[in-house]
């Protein structure tokens, strides 16, 4: 499967922040942060508290099938700031995305993200609104 040259800068970005997650922030993402997930996900992920996620605003629609949950826990496969299934192939794609995603000619960014916040990923950022995309924040 080709990859895109857009996947491709942003991989690149995700990549440029590795250090600081570890080191930095001790993977703020996956103790308090936001993840984009597709309908199906967002049911495994969800559970039996679908609904009340829904209701309470854990859990909201944002666009094309895709909803923003909100961790108000430690995600289980975080030991000491470090996720014990970041190389494994079937790690959930929002995470692997995160802290943007490609949806379209929109790039959505997670505001919680102290990268995002400190604009550490600006110069792929502004390749891709080169390339004609759109930046969006969670």
């Amino acid at each position: 499967m080709k990859i895109s040259k857009a996947a491709r800068i942003a991989d690149s970005a995700r990549k440029s922040i590795g250090r600081y997650c570890h080191s930095e922030c001790n993977a703020y993402c996956c103790r308090k942060g936001f993840l984009m997930l597709t309908a199906k996900q967002a049911k495994l992920v969800a559970g039996e508290k679908l609904n009340e996620l829904l209701k309470s605003k854990g859990l909201t629609p944002v666009a094309n099938g895709k909803y923003v949950l909100e961790l108000a826990v430690t995600c289980p496969s975080l030991i000491n700031s470090k996720c014990r299934i970041h190389s494994h192939p079937q790690r959930p794609l929002t995470c692997r995305e995160f802290p943007l995603s490609i949806e379209g000619k929109v790039i959505w960014l997670s505001g919680s993200c102290p990268a995002v916040r400190a604009q550490m990923m600006y110069p792929y950022l502004a390749k891709l609104r080169l390339m004609g995309y759109k930046i969006k924040n969670l």
